[in-house]
């Protein structure tokens, strides 16, 4: 979608949106919108198939959750048409899963409330999100501080940094969003950038959720 639309036209934060809007990428200026049905089509497919065929072949319950999660996160990134608020399918079995995965559990919470702070804070709801997103981090804090000396942690060091990165880039589109006001040839643009950042966390964490189901399995 144009950056200069509406925010109330928006087909938002779906993965072909986000690649759309590079501009060395325009896909409705390469291909008709029935080749880019197809090709959603197909990579939705794709992206579906290795979760699905790991749970057929080797069923279990922490795989079924697992699985709900890619394949909804799937459907999310790479429908053709997709809205800010159906990112609540795959969140639903995410938080099946807190009681083994915490912190994972949190930070895509926060994300996931993040990619929606456009519309959120359209119906003026800003401080409901910011009161949300605070709770959220300090129960991600909590379950790490609360681990004695020497325990296991819940994330390993690496996703620990990669999950503070996130939530830092985070703050700073909300300062930058909050100081500074966009450009008047780009009214939206920080509706554009907020579900461009959350596409890319949602992609790694598709891939994510297929390592963590392969793991299952090999165990």
């Amino acid at each position: 979608f144009p950056v200069s639309r509406s925010l109330s036209e928006h087909k938002a934060a779906n993965f072909w949106c986000t690649i759309a809007l590079l501009p060395p990428l325009k896909l409705k200026q390469i291909w008709e919108v029935d080749a880019l049905v197809r090709l959603s089509l197909a990579t939705t497919i794709a992206s579906v198939l290795p979760s699905s065929a790991m749970l057929l072949r080797w069923p279990s319950r922490r795989g079924f959750l697992v699985s709900m999660c890619a394949s909804a996160l799937a459907f999310f990134l790479f429908s053709f048409q997709v809205h800010e608020p159906h990112i609540l399918l795959p969140l639903l079995p995410a938080m099946l899963l807190a009681p083994e995965l915490p912190a994972g559990s949190c930070w895509f919470a926060a994300v996931a409330s993040f990619s929606m702070f456009p519309l959120l804070e359209r119906d003026g709801l800003r401080v409901p999100y910011y009161v949300l997103q605070l709770a959220l981090i300090l129960v991600l804090a909590a379950f790490e501080s609360a681990l004695p000396s020497g325990a296991a942690r819940p994330l390993p060091t690496s996703w620990r940094r990669i999950c503070a990165a996130s939530v830092a880039g985070m703050v700073v589109l909300h300062a930058a969003e909050a100081l500074f006001a966009p450009p008047a040839r780009y009214p939206d643009l920080y509706a554009v950038v907020f579900s461009a950042y959350a596409s890319v966390h949602f992609c790694v964490g598709l891939c994510v959720l297929t390592c963590v189901q392969w793991r299952l399995v090999a165990t």
